[in-house]
């Protein structure tokens, strides 16, 4: 009778074959099913944040999806095995949206909507002026800037509470003083064009700013009862007239925009533009004479205010051909006028 010869035992390498085969077939039993349904979850997170409120077409695919799932299931696998990093670009972008959502600070709570710049707020304002300077020499500028930063000027001057001029003319200069590139630019091209010296282009620029009309700035109405009697037999007479003007002053911006304005007015927009050009002035004021002038530091002669030992000579800016130098009769005390600015 035939025996049955035992098996001989396996050798560690089998076993080792062997119990590896094991969990290479429970692993792929268990594992990549959950690494599958992991893929699709993820997939979801992702195409969800990218829709957004387009979530429906994505539902709605994906029923087109399970339709056809023997197709997509294949080509999906195809993709799966040729380029897991199609896995990982998925889930990094779809962490990249959700943390960028996060840190987005134009968007407010409670589904609050930012307000956006009203229209017009960044078309350009034109003010074209033709004038003439001491020598009859006519020049021309189309002078622009921003609406928007006209708006932003008049907002911010009516925040201001100054406790003297000198805090008020600083804060409109210091405000307006890097808002008014376009006008820099039209001067300089008009310096540049008519080959202009120093002393020259100042003129220009102040015999501009005296070819603009006067007008009175009225905290309140232009037409209160309350108004001095000499505001009232001018404006009457024709003197124009901006009614609810914050500290009765006009910013450097809101003069070109309105294209009128009174003396400070003149004399804060005269020293930021020139103080743009590099000149060394200041503004004089007098309580006698409710007056503001422009003081300039230039090789000249006539009339001037001593200010730390430098000649700092008066310029008269509220009508047409005043020169340097020259005092109007009826201010004429120079002893009246004091440092408003420097």
């Amino acid at each position: 009778m035939a025996t049955i010869a035992p098996k001989l035992p396996k050798k560690n390498l089998e076993i080792i074959k062997d119990t590896a085969s094991k969990i290479k077939a429970k692993t792929e039993r268990n594992f990549f099913p959950s690494l599958t349904i992991l893929f699709y979850g993820s997939l979801f997170v992702c195409l969800a944040i990218l829709l957004k409120e387009k979530l429906l077409i994505f539902l709605l695919f994906g029923v087109g999806i399970y339709i056809f799932r023997s197709v997509a299931i294949y080509l999906l696998k195809l993709i799966f095995r040729s380029a897991s990093a199609v896995f990982i670009i998925l889930i990094l972008l779809g962490l990249w949206f959700v943390f960028s959502e996060g840190l987005d600070t134009s968007r407010v709570e409670n589904d609050q909507i930012v307000a956006e710049d009203p229209p017009g707020y960044n078309e350009l304002v034109s003010r074209p002026i033709s004038w003439n300077d001491y020598d009859n020499r006519t020049y021309f500028g189309d002078f622009k800037f921003k609406y928007g930063d006209y708006i932003k000027s008049k907002e911010n001057k009516e925040k201001i509470t100054p406790f003297s001029e000198k805090d008020l003319y600083e804060s409109l200069n210091k405000f307006d003083i890097n808002k008014l590139d376009l006008i820099y630019s039209t001067l300089q091209k008009i310096k540049i064009d008519n080959n202009l010296a120093r002393n020259r282009f100042a003129e220009v620029v102040v015999s501009l700013i005296q070819t603009i009309p006067y007008s009175y700035n009225i905290d309140g109405n232009c037409k209160g009862e309350d108004l001095p009697s000499a505001y009232k037999a001018n404006i009457n007479s024709g003197t124009p007239c901006i009614s609810n003007v914050k500290h009765d002053i006009l910013t450097p911006l809101e003069f070109f925009y309105f294209k009128k304005g009174d003396c400070d007015s003149r004399t804060v927009l005269i020293y930021t533009i020139l103080k743009r050009f590099g000149y060394d002035v200041v503004i004089l004021n007098s309580d006698l004479y409710a007056h503001s002038m422009i003081g300039i530091n230039i090789p000249t002669y006539g009339k001037y205010k001593l200010i730390n030992g430098k000649k700092y000579y008066f310029w008269e800016t509220t009508a047409n051909g005043w020169s340097v130098g020259v005092l109007p009769p009826d201010n004429w005390n120079i002893s009246k006028w004091y440092l408003a600015l420097k």
